[in-house]
């Protein structure tokens, strides 16, 4: 099948989003697809080719729609991928009507939009605004929401990467029915062909870490909200208990200008420097960050013993650090979720705390490094966790289904 699939960022940019959109395209060329990338003009790069040719776009306002289908017609696409998160499309309503611009130039092809993050548009300006009302008028207004358009209407399938994003939704589209489903973001991360106790000790002396020490991890990009700061106190609280431990802050986007020595981004830098105030600098190793390349990402994340993700508005399947750590079977701390996220299940899969709350957290960590038998349970549980919600052949198998009307897909239920 040719398919079109329109990511608005692509690596190196530091966001989820575009190792998702990267990963999404390589994989479906895996399966026999051919696959065409339409990005910003920033990420198209030929080095960040996941698959075959990669279009840029100059941004995507109203000005920017004639090259958006110029693509369209060009790429002959009998199926269509959206990754949609409004911020990375300018937070302008240009591509929510994505559908409208398929039925003038891709009559045949099928849409799938994929959900990132729930929150639509913020429409600015009154040309924009009169611009949106004559899209709508085009698009036919009947059903249609002010802040998606006709994305939600019109799409033969919406997939949301959790429960929690695809209930926000349904009161945006009314009609989604069973046109909604929920396809979690499968691991970026892969385990090792081959990892053995001799790996993992070159591993922990390559992270600095002291025998019988235990090793803490965390995946992802730093950026506020994601509860760095309440794990930076929390470690400070066991390392004045007396506690061994040590923090390894594993992905990201952080580059290096020689091996061993990676850039740290501001806001990094300013959580490094009050780690290192509190005494805590030979404690927290920053790893080179996975969109950069890094080989050695999972062989560091299997010498851990614990992973660590504070979220400050909880647990969602959602987050694609919960599934690189789910997938290499790391028993997981994290934070109690907001909404209702059936998935998780407290002492099984997951140990939760509450967020934001530096003194739970130190206690829950100490509380599975003196229990050997909920570390076991926990590393069984993670492991399970990946095996039903995080897996590439039902998230492609989901896409491919909707993107060829098959009635044979996996639906979640929710």
């Amino acid at each position: 099948m040719r398919v079109l699939l329109i990511s608005p960022s692509l690596p190196p940019a530091a966001e989820g989003e575009a190792e998702h959109g990267q990963q999404i395209a390589r994989q479906l060329t895996a399966r026999g697809h051919s696959v065409t990338l339409v990005t910003h003009d920033r990420h198209a790069q030929p080095a960040t080719a996941a698959s075959g040719p990669v279009q840029g776009m100059a941004g995507w306002r109203w000005r920017d729609l004639p090259r958006l289908l110029g693509y369209l017609r060009h790429s002959r696409a009998e199926g269509v991928v959206l990754i949609y998160t409004a911020r990375l499309f300018d937070d302008h309503p240009m591509i929510t009507f994505l559908p409208t611009w398929l039925r003038w130039c891709l009559p045949a092809a099928r849409l799938v939009v994929l959900v990132e993050i729930h929150r639509a548009p913020y429409i600015r300006g009154r040309t924009v605004r009169a611009l949106r009302k004559l899209a709508a008028i085009l698009a036919g207004p009947k059903g249609l929401d002010y802040g998606y358009g006709s994305l939600l209407r019109d799409a033969h399938a919406v997939a949301a990467l959790g429960p929690t994003i695809l209930q926000h939704l349904r009161p945006h589209a009314p009609g989604l029915g069973d046109r909604g489903f929920v396809i979690p973001p499968p691991p970026l991360v892969s385990r090792p062909a081959s990892f053995d106790d001799a790996a993992r000790t070159r591993a922990r002396q390559r992270l600095r870490t002291p025998d019988g020490a235990c090793l803490l991890a965390y995946f992802g990009f730093v950026y506020p909200g994601k509860g760095v700061e309440t794990l930076l106190a929390a470690l400070a609280g066991l390392v004045s208990a007396g506690r061994p431990v040590r923090l390894l802050m594993a992905g990201g986007g952080r580059t290096s200008a020689r091996p061993g020595e990676p850039r740290l981004t501001p806001y990094e830098a300013t959580l490094a420097a009050g780690a290192a105030a509190s005494g805590l600098a030979d404690h927290v190793v920053w790893a080179e960050g996975y969109a950069a390349g890094a080989e050695s990402v999972a062989e560091d994340l299997l010498a851990a013993d614990i992973a660590v993700l504070p979220f400050d508005d909880g647990a969602e399947l959602r987050r694609s650090s919960i599934a690189v750590v789910a997938g290499l079977g790391l028993p997981l701390i994290t934070t109690t979720p907001n909404c209702h996220e059936p998935a998780f299940v407290n002492g099984h899969n997951v140990l939760l705390c509450p967020p934001a709350d530096a003194r739970a957290l130190c206690e829950a960590v100490g509380r599975v490094m003196d229990d050997a038998g909920l570390r076991v349970r926990l590393r069984v549980g993670s492991l399970d966790l990946a095996q039903q919600w995080f897996s590439w052949d039902t998230a492609l198998a989901g896409i491919e289904s909707h993107l060829s009307d098959s009635a044979s897909a996996e639906r979640v239920a929710v």
